[in-house]
């Protein structure tokens, strides 16, 4: 059953979003930074106000090649999931880094890695690559996702065919999906189809559209047609089960 990933901005945000119906929260860095790094004061701010203590939480580290080598992660205290972006890694040895960054973070923050559809352009592992590091160094999540240098959502990138391959890959190697991308509520039908574990959102629920603050309104349409999917997909099954039990 998908659910709703939220990608806020600060704490009011979270906030806000949480109380919309937000499944998880995702704070990610402001449009101002390059690399998507959530600021370090921030991250302390949403970990520790009571409103989100218990929200699912997770924040972005940025680009793997922007990450100094000794940077300090106890800012990520709180927080359950660690997001790392890995455009323009051909040049280095991306695995021994994610390895070092999984070992810095603090207890109970666990390391999830991004797949960018566009990797060609933007110098990225393909999709195999990420999920047999995932799968080897115990990583719970891949986010499918498209890099900041790309436009478009992540099915102008990778067909659905090869997407439904790549999401029945996660499940098999028991690794869960996050689908991303710029997504839009037209798209519900693709979501219904790919059924990743979680889908995350943050334009299609901004006024204005992308560029502006969280929009609760829009986060409540997402929330109310996810439900109602699960609940078609749900009665679904038991339809067919029921069929499959009748002598």
């Amino acid at each position: 059953m998908t659910r709703m990933i939220v990608s806020v901005n600060n704490c009011q945000e979270a906030i806000i979003a949480q109380l919309a119906g937000a499944d998880h929260i995702d704070l990610q860095g402001s449009q101002d930074s390059n690399s998507g790094a959530t600021d370090a004061k921030i991250a302390v701010d949403v970990a520790q106000n009571p409103l989100l203590k218990t929200t699912t939480l997770s924040l972005s580290l940025g680009e793997l090649t922007e990450i100094e080598p000794s940077c300090d992660f106890s800012f990520a205290h709180g927080f359950s999931y660690a997001r790392v972006g890995l455009a323009n890694t051909g040049a280095v040895s991306w695995r021994e880094k994610l390895v070092e960054i999984q070992a810095g973070l603090p207890i109970g923050t666990e390391l999830v890695a991004a797949f960018y559809t566009d990797h060609i352009t933007c110098g990225a592992p393909d999709f195999w690559s990420v999920l047999k590091f995932s799968f080897v160094h115990d990583v719970p999540a891949i986010v499918f996702d498209v890099s900041a240098q790309s436009h478009g959502s992540l099915i102008d990138y990778c067909s659905l065919l090869e997407l439904k391959d790549h999401m029945q890959a996660c499940e098999s190697a028991a690794v869960k999906s996050v689908l991303a991308g710029g997504l839009n509520l037209g798209q519900l039908n693709l979501v219904h189809q790919l059924q990743p574990d979680f889908v995350a959102l943050r334009e299609p629920i901004c006024y204005p559209h992308g560029s502006g603050s969280i929009n609760p309104v829009a986060v409540g349409d997402w929330k109310a047609k996810l439900v109602a999917r699960r609940a078609i997909s749900h009665s679904t099954q038991n339809s067919v089960a029921t069929v499959s039990m009748d002598p």
